[in-house]
């Protein structure tokens, strides 16, 4: 199994793939040439790409599935302009097997390449070919567009060798699932847990009612005004308030304005609410 990293670009009158075998360096680099395409790609290697999983993979398959140029640009701009590939009605009739990897998958949203490389500390190149030439590119425009997608190719190489321990889990827990490691390696987190799980989709209206087992960390997210606040504190930070509750809400507290935080304070030390109540010593909840 040979890992390929690949690159796509597409003009209106040309398309540009460039591969990178992983294990022997060498680069392929294929201009508006179906059948030559078609030849590189192998049912036993594994095809890397950077979200890939949503543009890169369906242009590789109308060009495999014999489209023009002109009819690859229309399935850029359809993917380009949000629709899925899947749903590409010139698409639909035609299978093509292909073994992709999206390498961005379970990384922070909206992060694109370029983002990648210099938070790496790689050197961050531009193509000067505007990707709306109304005309077929010159050779030194097709030079030029080889050149910079061999360096998102090279990007692309790292971040798989960075996130290897990542793919060798997916691989493992693919495995233990009864999943091929392409597959498993495919696949979101989410969707590899699932597998993993034997989970299935439950219809329901409130995203809201769910149960999460017990001492299960969670992230929770609360917007509140100062009236509901200082009630919740004058409830919450008592002493017979239950511990991790008083906690957060202590938390809470210390992110006010200090000149607002008179009033976030137990209800007996309100000074505006009787307590009904009052506490008695060692009769707390910790």
């Amino acid at each position: 199994m040979r890992l390929i990293v690949y690159d796509v670009e597409v003009f209106c009158e040309d398309w540009l793939v460039v591969l990178k075998d992983m294990e022997t360096g060498k680069y392929t680099v294929v201009h508006n040439d179906n059948e030559e395409l078609k030849q590189c790609i192998a049912e036993e290697n594994i095809y890397v790409g950077f979200n890939s999983k949503h543009y890169d993979q369906f242009i590789i398959k109308a060009i495999c599935c014999g489209f023009t140029p002109q009819e690859v640009k229309q399935a850029n701009d359809y993917l380009i302009g949000g629709g899925q590939g899947w749903e590409y009605p010139p698409l639909r009739d035609f299978f093509f097997r292909f073994n992709n990897v999206d390498i961005k998958d379970d990384m922070q949203m909206g992060l694109s390449l370029k983002a990648i490389e210099g938070h790496l500390g790689l050197s961050v190149e531009e193509s000067t070919v505007p990707f709306d030439i109304d005309r077929a590119l010159t050779e030194d425009e097709l030079k030029e567009t080889a050149k910079y997608c061999m360096h998102d190719v090279d990007t692309t190489e790292r971040l798989v060798e960075l996130r290897k321990d990542y793919l060798k889990n997916k691989v493992h827990i693919g495995k233990l699932a009864g999943l091929e490691d392409v597959k498993a390696m495919g696949m979101t987190n989410a969707k590899l847990t699932a597998a993993l799980l034997k989970a299935t989709k439950q219809p329901h209206d409130d995203e809201r009612k769910y149960v999460l087992p017990n001492a299960c960390m969670t992230s929770l997210y609360l917007s509140c005004d100062l009236r509901e606040l200082i009630h919740m504190a004058n409830e919450r930070l008592c002493i017979r308030a239950q511990w991790e509750i008083r906690e957060v809400v202590e938390l809470m507290v210390a992110g006010v304005d200090p000149d607002l935080q008179f009033m976030l304070v137990p209800k007996c030390k309100s000074g505006r609410i009787i307590c009904n109540d009052p506490c008695k010593e060692g009769k707390s909840n910790d």
